[in-house]
């Protein structure tokens, strides 16, 4: 398992700073004890970007100090969360199909339990300093999914206990502290491109270009 780990990070590297490359951006892989005994692995983008590495649990604390110091130092820092469905992107849909069925999940269907996810405090912190709700991961290659860079956007879920009727005491409707609902997922495997706060994808690059040519024709 710790080897399988140790691959993923490795690929993780190695394929951002690829497709970095491509697109004609000056990457160098970085990887340095900065936070206690552990590596963490970073990709510096000239002039002045920063690509940050989440392919391992940093706790709340740590993780914060690791995105400040980089937003402190960098004009633009992006940050990739390892896909690897333990740490990170853990889905939550085996225990949210049972609160949905005529339970506190109730307005959810089936489509939406499955894309439930429970994250961690990492990736809850990069969702909330985040304008959009978005954030973006490394997939890695298996026998379903393509290698990629994984973009989704997050929302609230929300527990309605309006099924617990009569005098029976029941808890107040509330927004989840865990549990996240993605949707407006993109994937990529091709260049990427350091914009301000995240990777942008070429054809993203391509399509703004496109638009501000025709708004300076109009």
């Amino acid at each position: 398992m710790r080897a399988n780990k140790t691959k993923q990070r490795r690929q993780m590297l190695e394929y951002i700073v690829e497709k970095l490359s491509l697109a004609g951006e000056r990457a160098e892989p970085v990887e340095k004890n900065i936070l206690g005994s552990f590596v963490s692995r970073y990709i510096k983008v000239e002039p002045s970007g920063i690509v940050l590495l989440a392919d391992r649990a940093y706790g709340c604390d740590n993780f914060k100090r690791f995105v400040s110091s980089a937003k402190a130092q960098f004009e633009k820092v992006a940050i990739v969360f390892l896909k690897d469905g333990n740490t990170f992107w853990r889905s939550a849909a085996k225990k949210a199909h049972f609160k949905a069925n005529g339970r506190s999940l109730k307005y959810y269907d089936e489509n939406d339990v499955f894309k439930m996810l429970s994250l961690r405090p990492e990736e809850k912190y990069a969702v909330h300093a985040s304008h959009t709700g978005e954030l973006q991961y490394f997939q890695p290659e298996s026998q379903r999914l393509d290698e990629s860079i994984v973009q989704v956007e997050f929302g609230t879920i929300n527990f309605d206990y309006s099924h617990i009727e009569g005098e029976r005491y029941h808890p107040r409707n509330t927004t989840s502290k865990k549990l996240y609902l993605w949707k407006n997922r993109k994937e990529h495997d091709g260049p990427l491109i350091l914009a301000r706060r995240k990777l942008e994808f070429s054809y993203e690059q391509q399509e703004r270009i496109a638009q501000a040519g025709e708004f300076c024709k109009a």
